[in-house]
């Protein structure tokens, strides 16, 4: 609804044909003012929304422009959690030369438990699954 429908040329830059199908099966719809859905937040925060949200990724800024935004004034950039990637590591996606179903699916049960806390995981029993 945001967005509204896009446009035949904005359909077409997209590669899946079955995303353009898909999206030429729909509804046609206008676009709506994002005030509308955010009536209490105007002028920077606006803007800063209205630039992401774009169909044509030529037209969407990138995320150093957008990290350049107003609506970041007024944040270090010397602070530590701003603009700081994480250190990876080659052991950290080790996980992607596993072919083993059972690792797997460990592996990814773990990496649940590290968002939603359960008590006493049993991985054994993913086997089951």
């Amino acid at each position: 609804d945001v967005l509204g429908s896009p446009s035949e040329a904005q359909l077409e830059q997209i590669r899946s044909e079955k995303a353009r199908h898909y999206l030429r099966a729909m509804p046609q719809k206008s676009k709506k003012p994002l005030i509308s859905f955010f009536p209490t937040n105007t002028g920077v925060e606006m803007d800063f929304l209205q630039a992401m949200l774009e169909y044509d990724p030529q037209k969407r800024p990138s995320a150093h422009d957008l990290l350049h935004h107003p609506y970041f004034d007024g944040l270090d950039p010397h602070d530590e959690e701003y603009g700081t990637a994480p250190t990876l590591t080659k052991a950290q996606f080790d996980f992607e030369d596993l072919t083993d179903e059972a690792q797997l699916r460990e592996l990814m049960y773990l990496e649940i438990l590290n968002y939603h806390h359960a008590p006493s995981p049993d991985v054994s029993s993913l086997d089951r699954l």
